[in-house]
């Protein structure tokens, strides 16, 4: 939930411009398709998702490691994402380290995962 609590956070609409599923076999297959741009996860688990999923892993790009976590956690892009949104999200994510928004949502919502 991490994700979508940044994405809410910066003003991200749920429903409109936010997408939340329940499952990461949904959002792999969606990633695949286009549907989405980006999804968090480790990249074992995105790894094994694809591969159940009969789909490319060469497909993926690992677009931002996030350190803060005892797994490594990475924001996975569909290849076909413009390398503006990624740009924009390197910024933004800067942003939000720089003015501890980041430190605050991770205390709040995922303190049991570091």
């Amino acid at each position: 939930m991490l994700d979508r609590n940044i994405c809410l956070i910066k003003g991200f609409k749920e429903d409109l411009e936010l997408d939340v599923v329940s499952s990461d076999a949904d959002n792999i297959k969606k990633l695949y398709l286009g549907r989405i741009d980006l999804m968090l996860n480790d990249e074992f688990s995105i790894r094994s998702l694809t591969k159940h999923a009969g789909l490319n892993v060469n497909f993926y790009e690992k677009s931002l490691y996030l350190e803060d976590f005892k797994v490594r956690l990475y924001l996975a892009a569909n290849k076909e994402t413009s390398g503006i949104i990624i740009a924009k999200l390197r910024k933004a994510m800067s942003k939000v380290r720089e003015n501890k928004t980041y430190d605050a949502i991770l205390k709040r919502y995922v303190e049991h995962l570091r």
